[in-house]
């Protein structure tokens, strides 16, 4: 009986730890808060392609542009992702962005977010 525990703690253990140090920093790497320009709408998206980078977009309507000159738009500017939901700034504060940010910082501050390094 007590080795059959020991067996069941031992692979609770290993599937929380593959889920802490493979899962979420590949579910962070690739997915992100994109903020509207000139409006308070807010989506969470799959971005692209990893990057270790979680929040774009944001400021006046046009601000990327006049800061980036003769540069081609970026993929949360032309809309290049996937929205798994959106929200706004309008009513109360968003929560999957909120649940999102909260989570994030809590494994960047863990150390257990290594992708950075891999990505940048």
């Amino acid at each position: 009986m007590n080795n059959i525990m020991v067996k069941r703690v031992s692979i609770l253990t290993g599937i929380i730890l593959l889920i802490l140090t493979i899962l979420l920093p590949l579910f962070y790497s690739m997915t992100a808060i994109v903020y509207d320009e000139g409006d308070f709408g807010i989506h969470f998206v799959i971005k692209p392609y990893p990057m270790s980078e979680i929040v774009f977009g944001g400021g006046e309507e046009g601000s990327w542009k006049r800061d980036n000159p003769n540069e081609p738009l970026p993929w949360f500017l032309t809309y290049n992702y996937t929205a798994i939901c959106h929200d706004d700034w309008e009513g109360d504060e968003p929560i999957c962005s909120t649940i999102y940010i909260k989570g994030y910082s809590i494994i960047k501050d863990s150390g257990l977010f290594y992708m950075d390094y891999f990505l940048d």
